[in-house]
């Protein structure tokens, strides 16, 4: 038998940080500049990370869990 597949559900936390700055937009919607911290509904989302100064424009995809809290620290 195949286990069932995990439900998620609820949300989880993403903490976000990076050098040099960059502004963050999560599924589309604008999070200001890192660092960030921003709760998110449990799934995947996609992290878009951008900084024209430096010429950075990063697409991260990210796997939020419920209750937990995930970290990313980027370095340019």
């Amino acid at each position: 038998r195949e286990p069932a597949p995990v439900k998620l559900e609820g949300e989880g936390t993403l903490l976000l940080a990076s050098s040099p700055w960059c502004s963050v937009k999560i599924d589309g919607v604008d999070k200001g500049p890192t660092p960030v911290s921003v709760k998110l509904r449990a799934g995947k989302h996609t992290v878009v990370l951008s900084n024209p100064e430096f010429k950075i424009n990063r697409t991260l995809p990210v796997m939020i869990l419920p209750n937990e809290t995930t970290r990313r620290r980027l370095d340019f």
